[in-house]
């Protein structure tokens, strides 16, 4: 070691030590909490060795895609759903949990009797009677954490007036405000004219004294500030009325609505009532399932829980059915929506609410909430044996409430699909997912088997006339025409009876039998036919048993376009009962993952980064990466792989590893920067090397190192493939081939056009017109772009044909406006992007082709842009999913010169439809529909004018403007 390195060896120990506690210090203030993320997800994603299989308890059953075209679009009669809720319950499903809030009650519907006359239906009643008969039934409640408007002098005046007087207007209620924080006259106190509680507004006086004039003008509230407060007094007056036992609706109604109550019609007060007595009522029954706040005995704390300020829960008749309850929210950080874990509890009027993993275990394991207790990292729960179950939680911090317990670390396992996650080797690919179509089928056929079975009791009371003894026993006391089990047991027998008695006739040809003796035949050939059908349903319904027999139910949504999707740490978009179900599988089977101390991380960031000292300060630059590099990898791999896979331990990996690199990299640049300084006049030497004019060259031209944003007119288009997702499913590795063959193609045609591609996105495909280079016929280019593809796909389609593939479908949008191009990004890692609502208009008519039935779309500005080159038909004026102003869109047919005699008219009539739309003559666009159908077939297009026709002639609307409003992408 040279003079200067002893030297400087001390000074070295000293900054690694500041370096090592500055890093400490960063990571327990939580700077390093992004980099923590990062090192979670992974070791989530990819250390699963020691992971043990999920429980066996769980069944999730789906609403899928499938079921949405299956069973119709959401929502369904509840009848429906109790159907289902029986069919599981009969298939001996031991707990059900539905993942759906059903809050708002469902009209009553019709349905017809077996001898045709009509009956009313209950649809919320049979729900409400299915989960009853379950049993073990849970529903959810979704609490709203948003913080309650702050209780100003302003908005308490406010309330009191309201709680006073809840029929009072915006203005009447600002006058009283106004009124009453009025500074009194000189003589004496004010006088002037007030509206009480039980004058009518229409005749109170309108004359007010200047002083009340200019307090009630000081004091105007805005409608929101006005419905907010009159909200919150309505379900305060309600809460107080009911605080001795429930009343009848019609008596709370008029006691807080003494004016509006008996008024004929419906008023917004009215519908307000209606909610707030519903959701209080919906309080009151999920109040059973709540539990009062434990007092802290001995080791145990008060934990702090995430307080909930609005509530969105079951109608009462449901909740009331229910055996339990728990919450369903997902908790984020402010800056992270990835759901790594979620609080067990919460609380909600000063009662705690478990979250609905928790109650459906509890359910299952037959554990009371009530019996919860809190000590410092766990949740305990006494069960049934009597034995503690300790379930571990940690702090964390939601994006509502700050820092709240008892959050759990949802113990992820299987790969980034959540279809596949239960396909582990070790698990013999169980099934987990099942759609809902599944029971409602059987449901359904279950009603087919009991409706033939009630018709045929008609055949076995002619064997009975007959005289088959079985029969007539049959037919003096049969059994319901839905007991399967019973009526195969009595079928039986008859049949063997008529059998035997049938013997000679079956040997005798039809046309010598007797009108006797034939339906003697045709009435033992359907009950024969009837045990076949009853059979075959036992067998049907074992099959489903086999499944759910004595397994916990969880009922929610799988289907692409629902909202209830989440990032995790293996999912991009995760639906939330998956999540769900992951968190029931780790209380069910006890595997849970145990968050460390912060202080275990800071004694192992400190002890690293002391090491990386040493290492820096004894070995060589090179000798020191090598050990410094081997030091870390040694320490990723002992807590990812010991104990966090094997250990279930999650310590943290962020600041340790940044101790290392950040000790390693500071005391190695002051190293080199001290022994650069020895060697200055080499280093300058070395330095006029480079010459200054290469530098000044490129800074004088940046724009040959990196092109900088600039705002163009261009033509964006979005190309997609229309189920490409089950092509690929379908035909796995060979979904790749097409694919590149299909890109192959069509690029070509985009540059051939002048196109510039920004991305391919899978089977989707982003390219642009007008920018870097200026192009005035973008709009032509694009369109006859999109023609040619089309043209392309036929041909590629022709060879999928003959190579027995299915055919490609694509879809296309197309938009011109104004966007923000140039480079994003790294400088080693960016792409020259088009951004702005241009571009997020191109990709949703892409995707609108879906709901209007075509396959590509542009917009009206692209069509101007066209200078009629083109003949193109009118779609209409769309608002678009996420867009509040409706664009006129048309769809591209050919070029004028190339259009044919059957696209002119179906441009034409087209036309006609849509401008008799337009103009609200509702009759005529439907005719006009219906003349496109006979002339260029049905299509989704005709069908969506004539079904929004029909709606409007129903319901005239008030201020049409013959806009469409798409509701799903």
């Amino acid at each position: 070691m040279t003079l200067f390195r002893r030297n400087f060896a001390p000074r070295k120990f000293a900054l690694g030590a500041i370096l090592t506690l500055i890093v400490a210090g960063l990571d327990w203030a939580g700077q390093l909490a992004p980099i923590e993320r990062w090192f979670y997800d992974e070791r989530a994603r990819h250390c699963q060795r020691f992971t043990p299989p999920p429980s066996d308890r769980l069944v999730h059953i789906d609403i899928d895609d499938a079921a949405l075209e299956t069973i119709g679009s959401w929502p369904w009669p509840r009848t429906t759903l109790a159907e289902i809720v029986d069919e599981l319950r009969l298939a001996g499903a031991e707990a059900l949990a539905l993942d759906i809030i059903l809050a708002e009650p469902q009209p009553l519907g019709v349905s017809r009797r077996p001898d045709g006359t009509l009956e009313e239906v209950d649809h919320d009643a049979n729900l409400a009677a299915a989960l009853k008969r379950f049993g073990k039934s849970m529903v959810p409640v979704s609490f709203t954490f948003d913080p309650k408007p702050a209780l100003t002098p302003r908005r308490a005046a406010l309330l009191k007036v309201l709680r006073a007087d809840l029929e009072l207007s915006t203005e009447e209620a600002s006058d009283k405000v106004a009124s009453q924080n009025a500074p009194a006259p000189a003589n004496g106190p004010a006088t002037g004219p007030t509206t009480s509680p039980t004058t009518n507004p229409a005749t109170a006086p309108a004359t007010r004294t200047a002083t009340e004039t200019g307090a009630a003008k000081a004091e105007r509230y805005s409608e929101d500030e006005f419905l907010s407060a009159r909200r919150e007094a309505m379900a305060q007056r309600l809460r107080e009325a009911q605080a001795g036992g429930a009343h009848p609706v019609a008596e709370l109604r008029a006691l807080l609505l003494p004016r509006t109550h008996n008024q004929p019609g419906t008023s917004s007060l009215l519908r307000e009532f209606e909610t707030q007595y519903r959701l209080e009522r919906s309080l009151a029954e999920m109040t059973r399932f709540s539990v009062t706040p434990p007092t802290a005995a001995a080791g145990e704390i008060t934990p702090k829980l995430a307080g909930a300020t609005d509530v969105l829960a079951m109608v009462p008749q449901l909740a009331r059915a229910a055996s339990t309850s728990g919450y369903v929210n997902y908790f984020t950080r402010p800056d992270d929506p990835v759901i790594r874990a979620i609080p067990l509890w919460v609380t909600h009027e000063g009662r705690l609410y478990p979250q609905m993993d928790l109650a459906l275990a509890c359910a299952l394991r037959g554990i009371d909430p009530h019996s919860v207790r809190f000590r410092p990292g766990q949740v305990v729960l006494r069960q049934p044996d009597g034995q503690d179950l300790v379930i571990p939680v940690r702090e964390g911090i939601s994006d509502v409430s700050g820092t709240v317990d008892t959050f759990l670390d949802i113990p992820w396992f299987g790969g980034g699909d959540w279809k596949t996650m239960y396909d582990y080797p070790a698990y013999q690919r169980i099934v987990r997912h099942f759609p809902i179509t599944l029971p409602w089928a059987l449901a359904d056929t279950r009603k087919i088997v009991a409706r033939n079975n009630a018709q045929a009791d008609k055949a076995i009371g002619i064997l009975a006339e007959i005289g088959v003894d079985s029969a007539k026993a049959f037919i003096a006391k049969p059994p319901a025409a839905d007991d399967i089990e019973a009526r195969i047991k009595r079928m039986e027998p008859i049949i063997r009876e008529a059998s035997e008695l049938a013997g000679p006739y079956l040997k005798t040809p039809p046309s010598e039998l007797g009108p006797d003796e034939k339906v003697f035949l045709d009435a033992l050939s359907a009950v024969q036919r009837l045990l076949r059908e009853n059979r075959a349903f036992l067998d049907k319904s074992a099959e489903l048993r086999a499944t759910m027999k004595g397994k916990a139910i969880v009922i929610g949504w799988a289907a692409t376009g629902t909202v209830d999707k989440y990032p995790t740490p293996l999912h991009s978009s995760c639906p939330g009962v998956v999540i769900h179900g992951v968190t029931f599988s780790a209380l069910m089977s006890g595997h849970f993952w145990h968050t460390a101390p912060v202080w275990v991380t800071m004694l192992i960031t400190i002890g690293l980064g002391l090491m990386t000292t040493f290492i820096a300060a004894r070995f060589s630059p090179l000798r020191a990466l090598a050990a410094t590099f081997m030091l870390a990898i040694a320490y990723v791999a002992i807590n990812a792989n010991l104990v966090f896979d094997y250990g279930d331990r999650i310590v943290g990996l962020a600041g340790p590893v940044a101790a290392i690199i950040i000790v390693w990299s500071g005391l190695t640049l002051v190293r080199l920067i001290a022994e650069a300084r020895e060697r200055a006049r080499i280093t300058r030497r070395f330095q006029s090397y480079v010459d200054p004019a290469l530098v000044k060259y490129v800074i004088e031209h940046p724009e040959l190192a990196r092109l900088e944003g600039q705002v163009r007119e261009m033509t964006v288009i979005f190309t997609d493939l229309a189920g490409f997702t089950t092509f690929a499913e379908t035909l796995r590795e060979k979904a790749v081939s097409v694919l590149g063959r299909y890109i192959s193609r069509m690029t070509p045609v985009i540059r051939r056009h002048k196109g510039l591609v920004h991305r391919f996105m899978g089977d989707g495909i982003m390219f642009s017109y007008g920018a870097p280079i200026a192009n005035p016929e973008q709009a032509a280019d694009g369109v006859a772009t999109v023609l040619e593809m089309f043209d392309v796909l036929e041909g590629l389609n022709a060879e999928l044909i003959t190579e027995c593939l299915p055919r490609l479908n694509m879809r296309a949008g197309v938009c011109t406006g104004t966007a923000v191009v140039g480079d994003s990004g790294a400088d080693d890692a960016a792409e020259y992007a088009c951004l702005g609502d241009t571009t997020n208009t191109a990709a949703r008519l892409e995707s609108a082709n879906k709901s209007v039935g075509t396959s590509k779309l542009i917009s009206a500005r692209t069509v101007e842009l066209l200078s009629g080159q083109f003949l193109v038909r009118p779609i209409g004026r769309l608002i678009l999913v996420g867009k509040t102003v409706a664009l006129m869109t048309y769809e591209p047919l050919a070029k004028i010169a190339d259009a044919t005699e059957a696209q002119k008219e179906l441009a034409r009539l087209t036309t006609l439809m849509f401008d008799h739309f337009i103009a609200a003559r509702f009759t005529d666009s439907i005719a006009a529909a219906n003349l496109l159908d006979e002339v260029a077939g049905k299509s989704k297009l005709s069908a969506l004018y004539r079904e929004i026709s029909l709606e409007h002639l129903a319901a005239p609307p008030l201020d049409f403007k013959g806009h469409i409003v798409l509701r799903e992408k």
